[in-house]
């Protein structure tokens, strides 16, 4: 058979071959990081990177921070003042990282390469499954079941938001995030996705049937300003 050099069958050539050359780029550009002298564990629970460049990568046992060539291991052992190795969120703050460690949340400030405790004021349990920055620049943690603390990074303290409280503060939450337009989105274990507007006080429910009972695993908002959900149960 005579294979007829047509436009059609040249443009697929050319397609199959720069198929060919993006796998071969993308097999020499991922490795795999996990090792001696590399993390500290298999277990990823979060990523971000600082203003620095610096890759923070967080695992159940232990903080590792990445410079693109280099790991270099956080324990509660070392001497920087982690307060545990269960590491469960990071936020880039400033020059700095935050460290969110369920009921524990710290600092990492560069200049000194030590964590420094954020206390949580007025709060009788602490379950924190998230951290938030507002369009305005205050810091939220939120503490599932009860609602969000803003941060004051002068005095190394978190307070309660009431009026937000009062709106959200029951909720069992697994994420947040705070879109575009300042709106607080809670993904709950049980309850859906809670929308509650900063500036009016609306609140909105989605996906909240009971009887699929939908568990948010992840919210994101898009350049288009769409948020996209994730659920463990519900696609």
């Amino acid at each position: 058979m005579t294979f007829m050099k047509t436009p059609i069958n040249r443009l697929l050539l050319c397609a199959v071959l720069a198929l060919a050359c993006v796998e071969a780029a993308l097999a020499s550009t991922y490795r795999r990081l996990y090792g001696n002298d590399m993390l500290s564990s298999k277990l990823v629970t979060s990523i971000c990177q600082d203003s620095h460049g610096y890759v923070w990568i967080a695992t159940e046992y232990g903080l590792n921070r990445f410079d693109g060539v280099y790991f270099t291991q956080y324990y509660a052992d070392t001497g920087e003042g982690l307060a545990k190795n269960d590491v469960q969120n990071l936020m880039p703050c400033g020059d700095g990282v935050l460290v969110d460690m369920f009921n524990r949340v710290q600092l990492y400030t560069p200049e000194d390469n030590r964590f420094h405790d954020i206390e949580i004021k007025d709060a009788p349990q602490v379950s924190m499954k998230g951290m938030v920055k507002t369009p305005g620049g205050d810091v939220w943690l939120v503490n599932s079941g009860q609602g969000v603390w803003r941060v004051d990074f002068k005095k190394m303290e978190a307070r309660p938001v009431a009026k937000v409280n009062k709106a959200v503060g029951r909720y069992k939450v697994k994420s947040a995030m705070v879109d575009s337009r300042g709106r607080l989105w809670l993904g709950t274990l049980e309850d859906g996705v809670v929308m509650y507007d900063t500036e009016t006080g609306r609140l909105l429910r989605f996906l909240d049937d009971a009887a699929n009972r939908t568990k948010v695993a992840g919210l994101m908002e898009d350049g288009r300003g769409r948020v996209m959900i994730a659920t463990n149960n519900n696609g």
